[in-house]
């Protein structure tokens, strides 16, 4: 998906925002004792090379704090982010 919204974005010549929503249950093992840097770093590599010189891309990250069921989808229940 990283790669088809990379490509999206050198078309368009647009900002590529890559974001990593994690669930509480889920924190632990989605960091598995990485830094955040480090972390965000493999995020980045799913960007084709040949897209990074031509596409400004950043990550975001959010914690969600009350969610019922992470993978339902977000009509389910309302998320509360800090």
């Amino acid at each position: 998906m990283a790669s088809f919204a990379a490509q999206v974005a050198a078309m368009h010549k647009a900002d590529l925002i890559l974001q990593q929503v994690i669930c509480p249950q889920e924190g632990a093992e989605v960091l598995a004792g990485r830094t955040i840097g480090q972390a965000e770093a493999e995020l980045l590599s799913l960007v084709p090379t040949e897209f990074k010189a031509n596409v400004n891309v950043r990550t975001m990250w959010c914690l969600v704090t009350q969610l019922r069921n992470c993978s339902t989808k977000a009509e389910n229940s309302e998320p509360t982010l800090w």
